[in-house]
């Protein structure tokens, strides 16, 4: 016997269903949608062809092959449940069939009816997931067999539900694991709105994290830049290890050349002196034959003297700042590496 494949809103009504969900618009699945999550027409049954005894290709099939598949009698016994609850204004058993039936084999008529029931219901994250899936599948319908009205009446269920919600869209690289409030909520798709509840809720992309607070009706969009560090800005000219570094370099080099022009002068008064001594021992000694000469290199001793502890005030001085700037550029903070996790008051910087 031919059976019949009815979804919610068939052509049986009762006065009190126009009251109900059953009188807004499903009567459509069964005028265009009823095999749309398979993506072909309904099949109308037809009526059993008289069988010939004599042949027996056409013989009469037997009792077991006319049984129907266990699941496809689970989901005619749920359909009519689904109906006559919803005939009957019973939307939450209407729901639970419906759910049932979503489980066995997800549908957009199915996601649709959901969707109505549930805002019905004050269901609004339900009503909002199942109104948006059933828009997006109607709309991905080629435009020649699109219900343009039926549409429009779709995304008005779905536009009266936004205010009573939030949603989040997720810029991240496709494929990312998404975690809200410590659920797994799928992964980054292309333009996929997230329905949240009003309030705080922390939003984890690929081991990311992000703390939002939305207010109903809020549509927020949350950037993941992952692993992109932020170039360092351009430093500005350190004088201080210029001074440092380039004094220690000066002071050196020139307590260098203190010490090597006492050195000189310390030598040439030792060798004139030695010449003087090899002619007369007593040649500087009190009462000498020749004093200019020994006051001439009194002086030049003098003077190398000086030159000497100039170079050895240089050398100190060379090394103080020597020291001062090392310790500037070891003490000195090193580069931070930021990583910029998003934009806005939202937004969270790590650095190390």
């Amino acid at each position: 016997m031919a059976r019949s494949h009815r979804w919610i809103g068939g052509s049986q009504r009762s006065p009190a269903a126009l009251r109900t969900v059953a009188a807004l618009m499903v009567f459509f699945f069964v005028a265009t949608l009823p095999n749309l999550a398979h993506g072909s027409p309904p099949e109308t049954p037809s009526p059993a062809e008289p069988t010939d005894p004599a042949t027996p290709e056409k013989a009469a099939p037997s009792a077991e092959m006319a049984q129907p598949p266990a699941d496809e009698a689970l989901e005619d016994i749920l359909r009519e449940r689904a109906t006559s609850s919803m005939e009957a204004n019973e939307l939450t058993e209407s729901r639970a069939a419906l759910l049932a039936l979503q489980a066995l084999g997800p549908s957009i008529p199915g996601a649709c009816n959901l969707g109505l029931i549930a805002r019905r219901l004050a269901l609004w994250l339900e009503a909002a997931e199942n109104l948006s899936r059933c828009v997006r599948a109607l709309v991905a319908i080629p435009p020649a067999s699109q219900d343009r009205r039926r549409i429009n009446e779709f995304r008005a269920e779905l536009a009266m539900t936004r205010p009573m919600i939030a949603s989040v869209r997720i810029r991240a690289p496709s494929g990312e694991p998404v975690l809200i409030d410590g659920k797994a909520v799928g992964t980054v798709t292309p333009d996929r709105e997230i329905f949240l509840m009003p309030g705080p809720h922390t939003i984890v992309v690929g081991g990311r994290h992000k703390q939002i607070d939305l207010e109903a009706g809020d549509t927020a969009t949350l950037d993941f830049i992952l692993f992109v560090p932020e170039r360092p800005k351009p430093r500005s000219f350190d004088w201080v290890n210029f001074a440092g570094w380039g004094g220690s370099v000066m002071f050196m080099s020139m307590g260098a050349g203190l010490l090597g022009v006492s050195t000189i002068l310390e030598r040439s008064a030792e060798t004139k002196l030695s010449t003087l001594m090899a002619s007369d021992a007593r040649a500087c000694s009190s009462g000498g034959r020749n004093p200019n000469e020994c006051a001439a290199l009194t002086r030049e001793t003098s003077t190398a003297n000086i030159f000497y502890a100039v170079s050895l005030g240089s050398f100190a001085i060379s090394g103080v700042l020597l020291i001062g700037s090392v310790i500037h550029t070891t003490s000195e903070k090193p580069l931070r590496a930021r990583v910029l996790i998003g934009l806005g008051s939202a937004g969270l910087e790590a650095s190390w």
